[in-house]
């Protein structure tokens, strides 16, 4: 009898053995499927930063040239040199997780070099000349640009040394720039934006036109997330965790999602609105296509529709669609009658084996999205097909709400079309027939 006791032990035991070197295997699965995460959200981060850097170059060797250049040709390819680069710095500047930073500065550097290049390459085309007021402004430039390539440089160093990572910046960087604590990348460009000249206009903080309402506790903003997530959380794990500055106050909370994976959201303390969720999962296998991923990005938007900013459900429609290490990133948008609104996108990311909401972005909708007295437009559906290359076969036209280069709402005719096996849509000025952009159809539905 105790032989079989003592071998029943030993059977427990081994089970016991067993279970927790499988709990053990579980959890490094875990870290290492967490640390692929981070990895490639640091990669992604630092090929912005250097992009940045990139565009900044080429914006001072450009302004550089036209302190000498006499020739107008010359100075109106600069200035559109110029321009280009700086829309691009200030996207990669947007790409950097610094959401609880405020490089004003930098971003209004951006946004004068974009408006003053615009209006002096008018005038040039005008046939008019560059005067010395336009020569003084295109020198205070170059100096600005000279010292932002330089410190971002500076700040290169600090990002390759090894201290900070740019993933530490997000987490940390609310309590940095109050002196609470020391985060080198924050400090370093913190000082950059501090030193940086520009024009002396106001610092332009973006509004958030969708947040309103009072103010939501934490508890209050937990509940809000807790309804938000539903059932793709684990019931009773979601707490909050710390308030957020930035442009938009939050408060970021974390819990379990129910695959077990790490899942945060932020919820905006101004009226309670869900800003963006993630889920920290990789996917092993495909097993959805493109149209069940969209249709799953649909539901759950159409689920939540109505919390997004307190009003009427919208109505939602995908836009682009793309697939990275199986997960489906859906773009959405509202419509207004006939009007596609592309400045209220939101962005849903599906795991294509299971359909699982695995992330969650409405900070373009908060920005944007207000009751608007859109325009009727004055071009016709056909004078709009008109105003494009006719080598684009055009497939379809529709209405779209677009941010120009200024960041400013124009009502345009969409064209989509190809050309030379390549997809194009040329957005065409509902007003006055001006093309306003043109894009390569990547991804576009």
């Amino acid at each position: 009898m105790a032989n079989v006791k003592h071998t029943q032990r030993n059977v427990w035991l081994g089970l016991l053995g067993v279970g927790l070197a499988l709990v053990a295997l579980w959890g490094y699965g875990q870290m290492l499927q967490k640390n692929r995460v981070m990895q490639r959200a640091e990669g992604g981060y630092q090929r912005a930063f250097h992009q940045l850097i990139d565009h900044t170059v080429n914006i001072e060797s450009n302004l550089a040239h036209l302190q000498v250049s006499m020739d107008r040709r010359q100075q109106i390819a600069d200035l559109d040199r110029v321009r280009l680069h700086a829309t691009a710095a200030r996207e990669e500047l947007a790409q950097l997780p610094l959401t609880t930073v405020r490089l004003g500065k930098t971003t209004a550097f951006f946004g004068s070099l974009m408006d003053t290049t615009e209006a002096l390459a008018l005038k040039l085309l005008d046939n008019e000349q560059l005067n010395d007021q336009d020569r003084a402004k295109l020198k205070g430039m170059h100096d600005s640009a000279l010292y932002a390539r330089d410190e971002l440089y500076t700040v290169s160093q600090v990002a390759n040394s090894g201290r900070m990572r740019w993933i530490d910046a997000e987490r940390l960087g609310a309590y940095d720039y109050t002196g609470a604590t020391k985060n080198p990348l924050v400090e370093n460009l913190l000082r950059f934006d501090g030193g940086l000249k520009v024009d002396p206009k106001p610092v332009s903080i973006p509004v958030y036109k969708a947040v309103t309402g009072t103010d939501v506790t934490a508890q209050q903003a937990a509940d809000v997330a807790a309804r938000f997530v539903g059932d793709l959380l684990q019931p009773g794990t979601l707490k909050p965790v710390h308030e957020v500055a930035g442009d938009v106050p939050t408060y970021q909370l974390e819990g379990t999602a129910r695959g077990g994976q790490p899942l945060a959201i932020q919820v905006t303390r101004k009226g309670g609105h869900p800003l963006w969720m993630l889920a920290q999962r990789i996917p092993a296998q495909r097993t959805l296509d493109q149209n069940q991923a969209i249709a799953r990005a649909e539901e759950f938007l159409k689920a939540r529709a109505s919390t997004l900013d307190g009003t009427t459900p919208l109505a939602f429609m995908p836009v682009t669609y793309q697939e990275s290490e199986n997960v489906a990133l859906v773009n959405l948008a509202p419509r207004e009658g006939d009007v596609v609104l592309y400045p209220d996108t939101i962005r849903v990311k599906v795991a294509l084996d299971n359909g699982e909401i695995l992330g969650f972005q409405a900070r373009d909708f908060l920005q944007h999205h207000t009751a608007r007295q859109l325009p009727e437009p004055k071009l016709t559906e056909q004078e709009a097909r008109s105003k494009v290359n006719p080598s684009l076969q055009v497939q379809n036209v529709r209405k779209a709400l677009i941010l120009n280069d200024r960041n400013e709402e124009v009502l345009t005719w969409e064209v989509r079309g190809t050309m030379d096996n390549h997809a194009y849509q040329v957005y065409v000025n509902a007003q006055d027939g001006r093309e306003e952009r043109i894009e390569q159809a990547d991804g576009k539905l």
